[in-house]
C-alpha cells in the first residue's frame, strides 16, 4: 500500500509577547492508502523546548556601577577595574554608570540581556538592584535569554550583583521569595527573570567589603573577592562555585554581612563559562526544580 503525502509547513509563534503561547503543537491527520485505507495519527510536538540556534556565539560580559557618587563610588569603580582586568574567558562589551534601561528588556537587548554575563556593582534591596541613589531596578519584572525578547533574542545567562539582600530570601507581603523570580502556572505570561537565564549571584545579606580607616577607606577585601571569581571562572570551576568560593576566602562573613547566594535551575547548577546549554521556558524549568545556594 502506497500513502499518499501532502507536505505541509507550519509556523508558530512561542514568543511570550504573543499572550497565551503554546506550549504543545497536538498534530493530528488521516493517512489515505492507495487501497482505500484510511489510519489516523496524532503526534504532539513540545514548543518549549530552547533552541541553541537562539544562542549568540559570541562570549560577552557587561559591567555596570551605580551612579551613587562619594566613596563609596570609588570602592565600586576599584572592583570593577580589578573584575575587568582579570576576567579572560569573555569579551568585555559594555562598561558604564549602570541605569534602569539596562536591566529591562525587550528595550535593553543590546545590554544585560544581550550578553552572557552582567556583574553590577551598587546598592540593593529585596529583589532590587538601586543603579542611581535611590532608584532601583525591580527585577521580578524583568525576563532575559533566548525567549525574551523573542524577536530580537536575549542571550543573557548569568546576572550577578555585588550588592546588598538582592537575594534577600524573606517574604514580602503575600508573595514568597521565589514568586519574584521563577514562573508559576499563574505568571507564565508575565516577566520573570528565569525566562531562558541560568543563574543568579549575588547576597542575602548586607555586601560589605570597605571599612574606613585613618582616613581613607579600604577595598583589599572587595578586589580580592571579583578577583578571585574571575580566576575561578576562567579556570573553568562552576559558575555558582566559583561565586560562592570567592566570597568564602575573601570576605568577612559575621554579623549578618557577606552571605553570598546563588539561585538557579537544576538544569544549570553545572554551568561553566565556557557551556553552551540550551535556554528553557516554563514549564521546563519551572519552581520545584529551582535551588538556591548560599553560605551560613
Amino acid at each position: 500500500m502506497k500513502a499518499r503525502v501532502v507536505p505541509a509547513v507550519i509556523a508558530v509563534d512561542t514568543c511570550k509577547s504573543a499572550g497565551n503561547y503554546p506550549l504543545t503543537l497536538p498534530l493530528s491527520g488521516q493517512a489515505l492508502y492507495d487501497d482505500g485505507e484510511v489510519k489516523n495519527f496524532s503526534n504532539p510536538h513540545d514548543l518549549t523546548v530552547g533552541w541553541n540556534g537562539r544562542e549568540d556565539n559570541t562570549r560577552t560580559f557587561d559591567v555596570y556601577v551605580a551612579h551613587n557618587g562619594g566613596q563609596h563610588g570609588d570602592v565600586e569603580l576599584d572592583m570593577a577595574a580589578k573584575f575587568k582586568s582579570r576576567f579572560d574567558a569573555y569579551t568585555l562589551a559594555n562598561y558604564y554608570w549602570a541605569e534602569e534601561r539596562f536591566y529591562t528588556p525587550p528595550d535593553s537587548y543590546l545590554f544585560a540581556n544581550g550578553h552572557d554575563l552582567t556583574l553590577s556593582f551598587g546598592h540593593g534591596n529585596h529583589h532590587q538592584f538601586c543603579y542611581y541613589h535611590g532608584d532601583g531596578v525591580d527585577l521580578s519584572n524583568t525576563a532575559y535569554g533566548n525567549f525574551t525578547p523573542c524577536v530580537l533574542s536575549g542571550d543573557a545567562e548569568y546576572l550577578a550583583f555585588a550588592a546588598c539582600n538582592v537575594l534577600n530570601m524573606d517574604d514580602v507581603g503575600q508573595s514568597t521569595f521565589w514568586d519574584f523570580w521563577f514562573h508559576t502556572e499563574s505568571t507564565k505570561h508575565q516577566h520573570r527573570p528565569f525566562t531562558g537565564l541560568h543563574q543568579v549571584l549575588g547576597f542575602r545579606t548586607n555586601f560589605q567589603v570597605t571599612a574606613y580607616h585613618w582616613g581613607y577607606w579600604r577595598t583589599a577585601d572587595g578586589k580580592a573577592f571579583v578577583r578571585q571569581f574571575a580566576n575561578k571562572m576562567d579556570q573553568g570551576w562552576h559558575v555558582r562555585d566559583a561565586w560562592i568560593d570567592a566570597a568564602a576566602d575573601e570576605l568577612r562573613q559575621r554579623k549578618g554581612k557577606n552571605m553570598a547566594a546563588v539561585l538557579y535551575h537544576s538544569e544549570f547548577g553545572d554551568d561553566t563559562v565556557f557551556d553552551d546549554k540550551d535556554d528553557y521556558i516554563y514549564p521546563h524549568a519551572v519552581a520545584t526544580d529551582s535551588i538556591i545556594t548560599y553560605l551560613y
